[in-house]
């Protein structure tokens, strides 16, 4: 408590001590003894060097203390003036002991009496005010807290703001990417089925060159299949592409999607076969068709 009234404690040790002193009254007494206690040692001349040189530079900043100090000295100098009792070791013990006395009406000089009555009212108006101005500290103290916790929720509202933004803006961009990223151009054809044997011509596609995938779609006569297996082969070479497990579609129909660069200019087989429960393949039909440039 000494070392908070020189102002020689850090910030957070002084703010927990006003937390005390602001709820029990205990320890403002405590604060008020050892107050009284320090001005009437530098009042004695009984600080060290030290101490008396963070009393002057701090506590002696207000006006109000320097009041306090001049005051003290005046009664320590009508204590020294007048008979007192052994026991009274500073100038608060001395206004005390005189003021609950017989001295008040008999022992002592008029100064002196006028001395003792104004410093019973200082000392209690002193008393008041130290505790009006705890009070207004603790109002301070409190609305300075409600302000940063406000503070504290504006910054929080913020950046969960932010964050809403950013992840709409996220969202945004993304699909301007897929707006501007350009889809796989898919060529479709549907193939019939045609006889090998008898000279029949096979059927003609000729593939953009804008077209990544070919897709070949064909006709089911009887779906009575789960999967179906597709193998495209060049009519003068070996097998260029194969699908497994196709699932036919609801509109009777199965389809083949192989990449465009798979299949040049030529003509091809596509060997189309059913897979049934037991996982056993049984062909369907063959198609015969023609790319051209």
């Amino acid at each position: 408590m000494r070392r908070y009234l020189l102002g020689d404690l850090p910030e957070s040790e002084q703010s927990a001590l006003e937390e005390q002193y602001f709820s029990d009254s205990v320890r403002l007494d405590e604060v008020w003894a050892v107050e009284n206690q320090l001005v009437d040692d530098y009042a004695r001349g009984m600080l060290s060097r030290k101490e008396r040189e963070r009393f002057e530079g701090h506590y002696l900043a207000s006006p109000r203390h320097r009041e306090r100090v001049a005051f003290a000295r005046m009664l320590l100098e009508a204590a020294d003036q007048e008979p007192a009792d052994e026991t009274t070791s500073s100038w608060r013990d001395w206004l005390m002991a005189t003021l609950r006395g017989p001295q008040l009406a008999w022992g002592l000089s008029l100064a002196a009496l006028l001395l003792v009555v104004a410093g019973g009212v200082w000392f209690l108006s002193e008393r008041s005010r130290l505790q009006d101005q705890l009070a207004a500290m603790r109002s301070e103290r409190l609305a300075e807290r409600a302000a940063t916790q406000e503070r504290e929720r504006e910054l929080a509202e913020q950046i969960a703001t932010g964050r809403q933004r950013n992840h709409q803006l996220a969202a945004e961009l993304e699909r301007l990417r897929e707006r501007e990223t350009p889809r796989p151009a898919i060529f479709s054809f549907l193939l019939t089925a045609s006889l090998l044997r008898g000279g029949s011509e096979p059927q003609s596609m000729k593939i953009p060159r804008d077209a990544d995938h070919v897709e070949l779609r064909m006709r089911l006569e009887a779906d009575d299949y789960p999967f179906y297996q597709a193998v495209i082969r060049a009519v003068d070479g070996g097998e260029v592409f194969s699908q497994r497990n196709i699932k036919p579609r609801a509109s009777a129909t199965v389809a083949v999607k192989a990449p465009a660069t798979k299949l040049p200019a030529g003509d091809y087989i596509l060997t189309l076969s059913g897979v049934n429960s037991a996982g056993a393949a049984e062909e369907v039909n063959r198609y015969f068709f023609r790319v051209v440039k």
